[in-house]
Formats: C-alpha cells, sequence, structure tokens
C-alpha cells in the first residue's frame, strides 16, 4: 500500500471504518506483481466472490441478520 493512502481521510469524516487487504497477486502468473495503477496490473476477477462473500459476512455481524 502507498504511504499515500487517503484512508484515514474517510474515517476521520465518518469516525468509523475498515480496510482490509484482498489478496489478488498470482506469482505463478506474474513473479513481481505490477502495482495497482499500472497498466499491466492484473486484478485476478477470480478473488471477489472472495471479497463479497466478507463484506456479506461483516455486514452480517455488524447487524445481527442472516443473509444467505
Amino acid at each position: 500500500m502507498m504511504a499515500s493512502e487517503d484512508f484515514s481521510e474517510y474515517t476521520a469524516k465518518i469516525k468509523a471504518g475498515c480496510m482490509f487487504y484482498l489478496g489478488i497477486g498470482d506469482p505463478d502468473k506474474t513473479p513481481h506483481c505490477p502495482p495497482n495503477h499500472s497498466p499491466n496490473f492484473d486484478a485476478g476477477d477470480e478473488v471477489l466472490p472472495i471479497g463479497v462473500k466478507t463484506w456479506l459476512r461483516i455486514l452480517e455481524d455488524r447487524f445481527q441478520v442472516a443473509l444467505f
């Protein structure tokens, strides 16, 4: 993550927040993963379902509901 990440600015305004990393690098495909804003960066769409499930579990826990 870049040292200039602005996430703390967002949480300062709303007084709460959550940030986590979703591993998308595949060392077998690219031994040296290009940075996020590089034209060579490959986001690896196969991890999107993991990110969605993670957010659903966070919502279920926070609001004490079962979504699925």
